[in-house]
């Protein structure tokens, strides 16, 4: 074959002259197969784009709830909240990943979030709560056994240190019964001492605020001190205590 441009001889394959470089007959349509093959290649991908695109989404979706189990989860188990944890730092991936894709945050991911910060921190607020209760407790029991140091050891006992070692007995956990918070105590019963015993009646008490004061009666006995034998509810001190106080 000769160039058309140049008129040299030629191979009857080549696209352009070696000589000169005009394009040969066979360039025109190389061109046009490369066009198509180019054109099919970016169908595929925008194909495989898509189908991979599709199956991000499914995963988001099933990750989206996967954090969702671990909120509710870690609502469930109230000890420590590893579940809200973990299901934040879940919801956060779905949530970048989402943002990659060019796609909406699953609303399951948006829940997790949400739902566990609350949940952290209500726990959070609990803890500190529990904590300054506990240190008010004792705090408290601290200055009942030192305001009854020596009172509990005195011959007679008085209404005033009755009072204080039903409360202590309470607080601290005595006369088979296990130590509890307070949050209302009141010491305005009859008080009826005898030899050696001594009975403090009708005191008042109650864990929460909210709560209905229990109205009970406690037994005292002398030995080297005097102490808080039994505390029940009724008629005596060895009434029916209310649930959950015997251990």
């Amino acid at each position: 074959m000769n160039c058309s441009h140049c008129s040299a001889t030629i191979p009857s394959d080549v696209l352009t002259c070696p000589y000169c470089g005009h394009e040969t007959p066979n360039f025109a349509p190389a061109r046009e197969r490369e066009k198509q093959r180019k054109a099919q290649e970016a169908q595929s991908h925008v194909a495989q784009t898509a189908r991979e695109k599709q199956q991000a989404l499914g995963g988001l979706a099933g990750s989206a709830k996967v954090s969702l189990y671990w909120a509710m989860g870690g609502v469930l188990v109230c000890c420590l909240p590893v579940g809200s944890v973990v299901a934040i730092v879940l919801a956060l991936r779905v949530r970048k990943l989402a943002a990659s894709l060019d796609a909406a945050t699953p609303w399951q991911a948006i829940v997790s979030i949400i739902g566990s910060l609350v949940w952290i921190a209500t726990y959070l607020l609990i803890a500190v709560v529990a904590v300054v209760a506990e240190h008010e407790k004792s705090v408290r029991v601290t200055a009942l056994k030192e305001s009854t140091r020596v009172t509990a050891t005195s011959a007679e006992l008085t209404a005033e240190t009755a009072c204080e070692l039903t409360e202590l007995a309470l607080l601290d956990g005595s006369a088979n019964r296990k130590g509890e918070h307070l949050a209302i105590f009141r010491c305005d019963g009859a008080f009826e001492p005898a030899m050696g015993t001594a009975v403090l009646k009708d005191f008042e008490y109650a864990r929460q605020s909210r709560d209905k004061p229990v109205k009970a009666n406690a037994c005292f006995s002398k030995g080297i001190r005097w102490k808080v034998d039994s505390i029940g509810v009724g008629p005596g001190c060895l009434g029916q205590s209310d649930a959950g106080d015997t251990e």
